[in-house]
């Protein structure tokens, strides 16, 4: 009898302390050593909407839930966890003024939960601006920006003053030999005898010092020369060419020659 009542004893208190660290495991997420702590909440007038602004030490954003008194869940608009440790919730715009207890809570253990006394007056009339601060150090020169797109081309400038000359370049090379005759050149076995009207040399025979005769062509070989076939030369092959037309020996017998 006595064996079976402590066995019974010895489960129930295993069932006891089962119990314990389940409760333990659902309701002490967060050690003690982190609780959830409000410092400071106010309330700021000058956003649209008011907000309430709530500063504290292990906030946790997930999972929130914050309450005004009787109003409640507000509108959280921003919640930034450790270590910020910001909340900022709207105001409800028909709350009177009072004493309200902030309540924020991210958990259902008691290390997620805090609250805080928050005091909300009338507003009163905007008071006159205060004096100018000094002026703070300037602070650190940011990044370059990227370049801008090229303007519009400007108008143009007046023209400039001429500069001094510059020095003569070297001379050319000469230009090839033209396919025409060179006026400044006698052929071979004649010499230059003067120069015409037009700045043109004369050429003579050097032999002779006057005028090579005109030749005369002879291609069919009856001993007078064409007289449209002509040329100048102080020596040349009679078998070609003939110092004489079939005309010009006519005239000469006309005259007796």
């Amino acid at each position: 009898m006595k064996r079976r009542y402590l066995i019974f004893v010895v489960l129930a208190f295993a069932l006891t302390l089962v119990s314990s660290i389940t409760i333990a495991a659902k309701y002490g997420d967060t050690p003690s050593g982190q609780d959830c702590a409000i410092t400071e909440a106010f309330v700021n007038f000058e956003t649209d909407p008011v907000t309430v602004n709530i500063y504290g030490q292990n906030f946790e954003c997930e999972n929130l839930n914050v309450t005004l008194g009787d109003y409640g869940p507000l509108a959280v608009i921003s919640c930034s966890p450790h270590p910020d440790n910001q909340i900022i919730v709207e105001l409800p715009s028909n709350i009177q003024a009072g004493d309200y207890l902030v309540n924020i809570q991210s958990g259902p253990s008691v290390h997620q939960f805090d609250s805080y006394n928050l005091t909300i007056g009338d507003v009163g009339p905007q008071g006159e601006q205060g004096e100018q601060g000094d002026k703070g150090e300037q602070g650190v020169q940011g990044p370059i920006g990227p370049q801008g797109p090229m303007g519009p081309t400007g108008p143009v400038g007046p023209t400039g003053a001429t500069g001094p000359q510059g020095s003569q370049g070297p001379q050319g090379p000469p230009g090839p030999q033209g396919d025409g005759p060179n006026p400044g050149v006698c052929p071979d076995g004649q010499v230059m005898f003067g120069i015409d009207e037009n700045r043109d040399i004369i050429c003579a025979c050097i032999d002779t010092r006057a005028e090579p005769p005109k030749w005369y062509q002879d291609a069919d070989g009856d001993g007078y020369g064409n007289p449209n076939l002509t040329t100048l030369a102080c020596v040349i092959s009679r078998r070609v060419m003939l110092p004489i037309t079939r005309i010009v020996m006519t005239q000469m017998r006309q005259f007796g020659l």
